[in-house]
């Protein structure tokens, strides 16, 4: 039965040190306590002894807080198991590296009780300021930065999980996302277009209230962004649809891919060696990222052809 009005989803791997301002952001909700929740969901490669942490600090908050546990998962089913568990009329999905405005819940709560009907609201994000310039987030490459406005709250290829919300009963009827992905990009592809086709409208939330605090981690972004490539290569040819392909750069011509990958221990090398400075490293990231995904793509073509006649994921330059 649902008890509240709504409800916050934050997918967690390895954040447990920055729980204490995760927390101080949510408590100091102009929403009334009573009127929210907040669920965490430690995922991937959590830790039961982090799930204490999480636990320890969750005690003393205003609101009520569920603490889930979904190890050796990937975040799109961590987000599915705290949506399937929340209490809320409607749902926030919030990214692990967001802090919250004090108005994030309420504005969202606004916003969808005074359209006609059932919405999903995309919010926009901003760099805290207190983040280092040079800083390297999960907003780096340009298909990222692109979601930071939520410009185009109705193209699912402008659209993300890490900052929305939307009625719980239209998360539920639709099945939640798709867990056959592991990565959000290809998922929520998947999510939206879904949604749009039960006719629901795409909004963008006025103002930001999100903002990020956190430095990315190198070989984090590299692990990602292979995964990207992969399911969203798998995607596009499930959908026959390569505007996906070309939207995230993921063609290339073979004797460029061979060259760029002959190359890239030297960029990595440089990425790795002291303090990574995106002003600096930037161009050495974007190369290394963007091939990542390339890598990504060619792989699910390989194993797809292992079962079924040969293709290309290049094409000429």
């Amino acid at each position: 039965m649902l008890k509240t009005d709504i409800t916050a989803v934050i997918a967690l791997e390895n954040r447990t040190r920055a729980l204490p301002a995760m927390l101080a952001c949510l408590a100091k909700q102009t929403l009334p306590a009573a009127c929210y929740e907040v669920i965490f969901v430690l995922y991937g490669r959590s830790t039961r002894e982090q799930l204490a942490v999480v636990e320890h600090y969750a005690a003393g908050a205003p609101m009520p807080i569920k603490c889930l546990y979904a190890p050796g998962s990937g975040e799109v089913h961590a987000r599915n198991v705290g949506a399937f568990s929340a209490r809320g009329e409607w749902l926030l999905f919030l990214d692990q590296d967001l802090l919250a405005g004090p108005r994030l819940l309420s504005s969202h709560l606004d916003l969808h009780r005074k359209h006609p009907v059932r919405a999903i609201v995309q919010g926009a994000v901003e760099r805290s300021k207190s983040l280092h310039a040079g800083s390297l987030t999960r907003w780096f490459m340009q298909h990222d930065k692109d979601l930071m406005a939520a410009a185009r709250p109705d193209s699912p290829l402008y659209w993300s999980s890490r900052h929305c919300s939307l009625p719980h009963d239209f998360f539920i009827e639709g099945g939640g996302f798709n867990e056959s992905y592991e990565a959000s990009r290809a998922a929520d592809i998947t999510f939206l277009r879904r949604i749009l086709r039960n006719g629901s409208a795409a909004l963008t939330l006025p103002g930001v209230h999100a903002f990020i605090w956190r430095e990315a981690q190198f070989e984090e972004e590299r692990r990602r962004f292979w995964r990207e490539g992969f399911d969203l290569c798998r995607l596009s040819r499930a959908l026959k649809d390569p505007d996906i392909m070309f939207h995230f750069e993921l063609y290339r011509a073979p004797i460029r891919f061979w060259m760029d990958d002959a190359f890239m221990p030297f960029y990595i090398k440089i990425c790795r060696e002291g303090p990574l400075d995106v002003r600096i490293h930037g161009k050495s990231c974007l190369r290394v990222f963007t091939h990542e995904c390339r890598r990504g793509a060619v792989n699910a073509l390989t194993e797809q052809t292992a079962v079924g006649r040969p293709e290309s994921v290049f094409i000429a330059p």
